[in-house]
């Protein structure tokens, strides 16, 4: 294992500064990734009048392998929806089209 400050041998860099992710020589290559904490959890309380308190979610996080170039935005609920920076702001224009229509 690293010892503070360097880096494990399969990290050619520096985290990102978003990375919440502590990293060492014996992370497997499946969790060989940075990830955020959670930017924004909304509870969902429409998913079903029979479940408990906050059972259902949405959650956003970035997260990047360590041989990809840039981040990708996941959005957690059931099951993750992984986008690319460019398909994460479509729909988040999307999403406040819909909120917009939705207030009026």
């Amino acid at each position: 294992m690293p010892s503070h400050g360097e880096l494990p041998f399969w990290l050619p860099q520096a985290c990102p500064p978003w990375c919440g992710q502590s990293h060492t020589d014996a992370d497997p290559p499946q969790r060989r990734q940075h990830a955020s904490a959670p930017l924004a959890e909304i509870l969902l309380t429409t998913m079903s009048l029979n479940a408990a308190p906050g059972r259902y979610y949405t959650r956003v996080t970035l997260i990047q392998g360590y041989r990809e170039t840039s981040p990708l935005l996941r959005i957690s609920t059931t099951k993750p929806l992984i986008c690319t920076l460019d398909e994460a702001q479509q729909l988040g224009t999307a999403l406040m089209d819909a909120v917009r229509l939705g207030r009026r």
